[in-house]
């Protein structure tokens, strides 16, 4: 009985202790599972994959190159590409051409098939043979390490290698060595210091110069070599060697996963070896192998450009990790994402997620652990840092993590959309109130409850809480008063951000704004990357950097105390970022400027500094213009048509102006036959009133003073008519013709005229004045002034001259212009008109004109005394 009842108990203590193993094993499977489901993969690297949706005329890729010019080259079983930076150019394009690898020689870019070589010539490619004998093939699995414009051939068979160079005359032998023959499609060939060295499943060999065959170690899983940093590394299925006075040396223990095709090795320019298998991709240091990335469909080569940039092509299409400046991390449980990121005092990310996970991410390894979980709760896209805490808004209520755990604050429940930290407090957002939470009190204080949808607050550097929400800008004053601006039709303000001096930055639409000093400024016109870009988000680093996430990329700058932005950057899916839209949401930054920021699927983390550093010299290559796009082509075509041009319009200028000097020319002798007409004219009437007085003179007087004046009027008439075709006279020919007509004149009135001629002693007499000048005014004077009185009037000649002209003037007492116009309504005056037409034509000629000043005389009761005319002669005007 005994016995039974020890079974008893026994048994009952095997099944409770079966019971509690079975307990802790669904505890543990579950644990693990909730803690796989919120960890963090560290990301695959940001790459952009490139396919024939791209413009690959086939997605199973062989090789990538780069030429002299930059230019991207990727060899496929269906041909090759070209590629600029933004588009591809295709070559043998639907022919089954499988290109491994190209070489340069000189301008042209030949790419190498097994049989054929295809140079480039324009968009077109000629095809030649590699051996004309079609004996020899290339060899693309062991030579991929060689240097450039090397290569393996071997024949039909896969033997008789030999190192080859390809050239136009066809294959030239460089060195060739039974040993090569032992190497299999895994193993890469590598030429350092004058010797070859063989991996091959026996061992690794090497050949000298001379052919001398040498076994250095019995090791079956050599791979590939590469010297770096004056070091030989070599690459085994086990870790990394170095190879020193022909002795192996492990230095890094490591499993590579898949080296069943070789492991591919290239530098960077940061002193980094890559380090690719079949499908994955690591990094090394010299101390420990990490891995950047995985899940590639057979890795067929890896390259490094001059940009430092990554390519791997694989059976999948190619991809290119830009500067593995953007680490892209996702969280196992596809139904959940990270809302929330704050940084805490150690250095851990602390995030929030979409179903209420809290969770810690160490910022250097990427591993996560669980916090604190709770039903029903949700984080809203928004952190902030007071002190040692970090806050972040839930479902209902705000969460506080002190550093060793998650606390709730018991806010009253509501839809909280913010939190943020203005000084030592936290400001707390909510659909219905603006708050102030102190954490050293524990208390709350309502600041405004007159704000719509508020999103995003910060405080200036004078102490004013400004506010944004989707209705608007709000500010709250230090008395506790909530004031709207009227700005741009209240826009949705989405983001707001204060940097270290005080000033707030805000985003609306696609505008980036700020606050200085009270006043609103537009700073859009700095950041032109970002139109029709609606802003997401905006964060300032502890360096000064401005991140602008926007809903289809990123822009990164430099921000200075000023707020001008310099040194601009914007990135999207061409450039490195390849996140699905950034969250409204705040970002954080660790201890060593690395800045975390969530999107819709995954949260991205990058170095701002890293990314300026690296992307300051731009990858696009532009294409090479055609000749005649060429700018010195386009230089020579305005010269010959600015030539052309100015030709043409100074033979136009020169016909122009040889019309108007014609013209001017037989304006001038129409208005000199004009003035010849008249002065004939005159002739005649004049001439009868002369002679009928010296007819009467001689009837009624002395044949000797008749005689004096024929011999006047003989002297006068011979002198018009001599010199009626002349344009000027000297004064002195002027003075005795005018004096000539004055006694004709007197002969004809009498005592009715009396006139005077005064020439000033000092005056040169042979300077020229114009033709018939003092007879036109004297005439004028005459008919139009003193034969209108009836006792007769006065005539005054003088001539006199200054520094520079000659001055003529004939002045009567006639009865004025006005008076003479009543009686003589039927008068042309044209005499007087050509004369001043030609002196017009002559002061064309002269850098000084002749000027004319009329005078009309008057009494001190303002009745007309007689007129004035007087003509200003430049001493050196010419009558041409």
């Amino acid at each position: 009985m005994f016995f039974c009842k020890k079974r008893r108990i026994f048994a009952r203590m095997k099944r409770i202790l079966l019971l509690i193993c079975i307990l802790m094993v669904d505890f543990a499977m579950i644990m693990a599972q909730i803690t796989n489901e919120q960890s963090l993969m560290k990301s695959q690297l940001s790459s952009r994959r490139f396919t024939t949706q791209d413009g690959l005329p086939q997605v199973q890729t062989e090789t990538v190159w780069q030429d002299s010019k930059g230019y991207i080259y990727i060899g496929t079983l269906s041909g090759f590409v070209r590629y600029d930076g933004m588009s591809f150019t295709p070559f043998l394009k639907g022919q089954r051409e499988n290109i491994i690898a190209f070489q340069e020689n000189g301008d042209k870019v030949t790419a190498l098939g097994f049989r054929k070589k295809f140079t480039i010539d324009g968009n077109n490619t000629i095809m030649e043979k590699i051996d004309p004998e079609w004996h020899w093939l290339t060899n693309n699995f062991n030579s991929p390490d060689l240097p450039s414009g090397l290569t393996i051939c071997e024949d039909d068979k896969e033997t008789h290698r030999r190192v080859c160079r390809i050239t136009d005359k066809g294959i030239e032998t460089v060195f060739k060595s039974d040993i090569f023959d032992k190497m299999e499609p895994d193993r890469k060939l590598y030429l350092c210091g004058g010797s070859y060295y063989v991996p091959t499943p026996e061992g690794l060999y090497t050949v000298d110069y001379k052919g001398k065959v040498k076994k250095i170690s019995d090791k079956q899983d050599v791979y590939t070599l590469t010297e770096h940093n004056k070091l030989l590394y070599v690459f085994c299925g086990d870790g990394i060697y170095t190879l020193k006075d022909d002795k192996l040396t492990r230095i890094t223990e490591f499993e590579f996963p898949n080296p069943d095709y070789g492991l591919y090795v290239r530098k960077t320019q940061k002193g980094k070896l890559i380090i690719a298998d079949a499908h994955s991709i690591f990094f090394y240091d010299g101390k420990n192998v990490t891995l950047a990335t995985e899940g590639y469909n057979m890795i067929k080569s890896i390259f490094v450009d001059r940009w430092d940039r990554l390519w791997v092509a694989t059976y999948q299409g190619v991809y290119c990790f830009f500067h593995s400046n953007f680490t892209n991390h996702r969280l196992t449980n596809a139904n959940d994402i990270i809302r929330a990121l704050a940084t805490s005092e150690d250095g851990e990310i602390i995030a929030g997620t979409l179903n209420g996970s809290l969770m810690s991410i160490n910022a250097n390894t990427g591993e996560t652990s669980l916090i604190d979980t709770k039903a029903g709760n949700y984080y809203i896209p928004n952190a902030a840092v007071c002190g040692s805490d970090i806050y972040m808004a839930g479902n209902g209520d705000i969460m506080r993590w002190n550093g060793t755990e998650a606390e709730w604050l018991n806010m009253p429940r509501d839809r909280y959309t913010f939190v943020s930290n203005a000084a030592d407090k936290i400001i707390i957002g909510s659909k219905s109130s603006i708050q102030s939470y102190n954490p050293k009190t524990g208390t709350t204080d309502t600041l405004s409850t007159e704000i719509p949808h508020p999103w995003a607050a910060a405080i200036d550097n004078r102490g004013i809480l400004w506010v944004a929400s989707s209705r608007g800008l709000f500010f709250i004053d230090k008395e506790g008063k909530t004031q709207e601006i009227e700005y741009q039709d209240k826009p949705i303000i989405t983001s707001m951000v204060a940097d270290r001096g005080g000033n707030i930055l805000f985003s609306s639409a696609d505008s980036l704004l700020a606050i200085r000093n009270g006043k609103i400024e537009n700073l859009s016109d700095q950041i032109p990357q970002l139109n029709d870009h609606e802003i997401r988000s905006i964060f300032i680093t502890r360096s000064g950097y401005l991140i602008i996430a926007v809903i289809d990329g990123l822009l990164v700058a430099r921000i200075d105390k000023n707020l001008n932005i310099t040194d601009t950057h914007f990135f999207n899916h061409e450039n490195g970022f390849t996140a699905i839209e950034p969250l409204m949401a705040t970002m954080t930054e660790t201890a060593d400027g690395t800045v975390w920021m969530a999107c819709v699927e995954e949260t991205v983390s990058f170095n701002p500094a890293a990314l300026l550093n690296d992307n300051s010299e731009p990858t696009v290559i532009k294409a090479p213009k055609p000749w005649w796009q060429r700018w010195w082509i386009w230089m020579i075509c305005a010269a010959v048509i600015a030539l052309t041009t100015w030709l043409l319009a100074l033979r136009y200028e020169k016909r122009r102006n040889k019309a108007a000097i014609q013209k001017l020319e037989r304006d001038k002798k129409q208005k000199e036959l004009q003035l010849c007409a008249i002065r004939l004219k005159a002739i005649p009437h004049f001439h009868s009133n002369v002679l009928a007085g010296i007819e009467y003179f001689i009837l009624n007087n002395s044949t000797k003073e008749a005689s004096r004046y024929l011999k006047i009027y003989s002297d006068f008439t011979n002198g018009t008519l001599t010199d009626i075709d002349r344009a000027a006279r000297t004064i002195k020919e002027e003075t005795d013709f005018i004096n000539k007509y004055l006694q004709l004149e007197k002969l004809r009135l009498g005592d009715r005229l009396r006139y005077d001629i005064t020439i000033d002693n000092n005056i040169d007499k042979n300077i020229l004045i114009p033709n018939m000048l003092l007879h036109t005014y004297c005439q004028n004077a005459i008919k139009h002034g003193i034969t209108l009185r009836p006792n007769g009037g006065s005539l005054k000649v003088s001539i006199s001259d200054d520094e520079k002209d000659i001055h003529v003037s004939v002045e009567d007492d006639g009865v004025g212009r006005d008076e003479a116009a009543k009686h003589h309504k039927d008068s042309t005056k044209m005499g007087l008109k050509i004369l001043l037409e030609q002196i017009e034509l002559y002061n064309q000629s002269n850098d000084r004109p002749i000027r004319q000043v009329i005078t009309d005389l008057k009494d001190n009761d303002g009745h007309p005394t007689g007129t004035r005319f007087e003509m200003i002669i430049p001493k050196e005007y010419k009558y041409e």
